[in-house]
This record gives structure tokens, C-alpha cells and sequence, in this order.
């Protein structure tokens, strides 16, 4: 199993906040080569649990369970409901049938804020522009 933490350099685009839209863009940055392996299921469950607890993103859409639309949901909910949907032997096309995720505003306007635009190298700008993401995370989230 990797040990993937979302803010070491190697996973760092993961956080990217044009990267995190369907299950596939958030494993894709893990460097696996089967997306039916279990461990990517796995890792990528602890991802968005990670992401959400940071609050920098939100279920947009709940493409395979319209019913969940409009729920508030922990992000425990969350991750039950995303495992339970993710199908053994889900491949590269049913990953996009799940579930949509939405970056929140905050991360994007603070972002933007420090001069990131859509064209922005993300790795560098981090480095060069944030520094510690994880701090500046936790220090610019809302409370």
C-alpha cells in the first residue's frame, strides 16, 4: 500500500482545484495503472475524506444516487455513500457516472487572491506563492 499524503510534491496536483472534479481526476494523480485495483478505491476514499474534512471541495452532483441531491451530509455520509456506489471492477467510464465534486469558493477565491489564474502552473505556484499548502489551508479556511 502507498502512503499518499495529498501534500507531499508527488500528489500535490490532487489539490489543484481544477483537479478534482470526478473520482477518476482525483486517483489519477496516485500514479496507478489499474483504476480497479482496490488500493485506488481505497486511497481514493481517504483523499476525499481528507479534502472534504478541509472543506476545499463539496458534492456537486450525485450522478448515480439523484435522491442524496439536497441532503446535508457528514463527510462520513459522504464516503459510506461513494464506497457503496463504486462498484467492484468500476473502470475509467463508470467513475464518471458516480459523483461530481465542486471546489469551494473559498479555496478558489483565496486562491485567486494570491494570483493563481487558469493557466497558473499549480506545482510552482504553491511553492513559490503558498509554501506550506496545508497551513494555508487551515489558516485561510472558513471556521
Amino acid at each position: 500500500m502507498k502512503n499518499i499524503n495529498l501534500f507531499d510534491n508527488n500528489y500535490i496536483d490532487t489539490l489543484c482545484p481544477e483537479n478534482n472534479e470526478f473520482l477518476w481526476s482525483i486517483f489519477n494523480h496516485f500514479g496507478y495503472k489499474n483504476d480497479d485495483d482496490p488500493e485506488v478505491k481505497k486511497q481514493t476514499l481517504l483523499a476525499l475524506k481528507k479534502m472534504l474534512d478541509l472543506d476545499i471541495i463539496y458534492v456537486d452532483e450525485w450522478i448515480a444516487n439523484p435522491e442524496l441531491e439536497n441532503h446535508n451530509l457528514t463527510t462520513d455520509k459522504i464516503i459510506k455513500h461513494i464506497d457503496k456506489i463504486w462498484f467492484e471492477g468500476a473502470k475509467f467510464p463508470d467513475l464518471y457516472g458516480m459523483v461530481i465534486f465542486g471546489t469551494q469558493k473559498w479555496y478558489t477565491e483565496a486562491l485567486e487572491k494570491k494570483g493563481m489564474t487558469n493557466t497558473t502552473n499549480w506545482k510552482l505556484f504553491v511553492k513559490n506563492k503558498i509554501g506550506n499548502l496545508e497551513q494555508w489551508i487551515e489558516d485561510n479556511r472558513p471556521k
